[in-house]
């Protein structure tokens, strides 16, 4: 399941952001989804991520870079999982 995130930005930042990521090809939605799977990966342990994404059966399809096997058992560091 996916969740939204707001985020209180002055409208002429986005503005500017929107014209200039459009003159790139690309969008402010598609790069804000990179923005977030690059925070996912430098703060959430490697462990986790496995374990996490392993429990998303979507998680084949929907992004290939995170696709790892669900683990059994816990990262054995005292993380969550």
């Amino acid at each position: 399941m996916d969740k939204l995130i707001k985020v209180r930005v002055p409208e002429s930042r986005i503005k500017a952001l929107d014209y200039f990521i459009k003159l790139k090809g690309s969008t402010l939605e598609a790069e804000m989804e990179k923005a977030v799977d690059m925070l996912y990966d430098k703060f959430v342990p490697k462990e986790v991520r496995s374990y996490v994404e392993g429990t998303q059966p979507e998680a084949d399809s929907v992004n290939d870079k995170h696709v790892c096997r669900k683990r059994s058992g816990d990262a054995g560091d005292g993380s969550p999982v």
